[in-house]
């Protein structure tokens, strides 16, 4: 499954996988981003710990956002944190599928993620 919250003050969705996550749980969690119009937010995904996606999902969830981001002018830049060398073949190869005109990047730690993110998108000054 995937867990996500969407923080509308500091433009950014954080998601994690939990278990095993299918292209049912990715589609849901697409549909929340584009209901809450979080498209242009940045976006930290997190794919660590016993957390897994079976490779032979990976095309299905490209797919998916590809079809997402062809309704949407502006989509946030993307980090994806891995654990594995295994996780982060899967994270390179969803990235070269997926290829929309946004940065993405794949990071070992969440707070080098962040700090990416953070320089390429800051949140919006309050």
């Amino acid at each position: 499954m995937i867990e996500w919250t969407i923080d509308e003050q500091q433009h950014l969705v954080k998601a994690r996988v939990v278990g095993n996550a299918t292209p049912e749980h990715f589609e849901a969690y697409l549909s929340a981003i584009t209901a809450a119009n979080a498209a242009p937010y940045r976006k930290l995904f997190s794919i660590v710990g016993s957390s897994s996606v079976a490779s032979g999902d990976i095309p299905a969830f490209a797919a998916l956002v590809l079809k997402s981001g062809r309704n949407t002018s502006k989509i946030g830049p993307v980090a994806i944190v891995v654990a594995s060398r295994e996780t982060n073949l899967l994270a390179d190869w969803f990235r070269s599928l997926a290829s929309l005109e946004r940065p993405v990047r794949i990071f070992q730690h969440e707070s080098t993620a962040m700090a990416w993110l953070d320089g390429i998108a800051p949140p919006p000054s309050v």
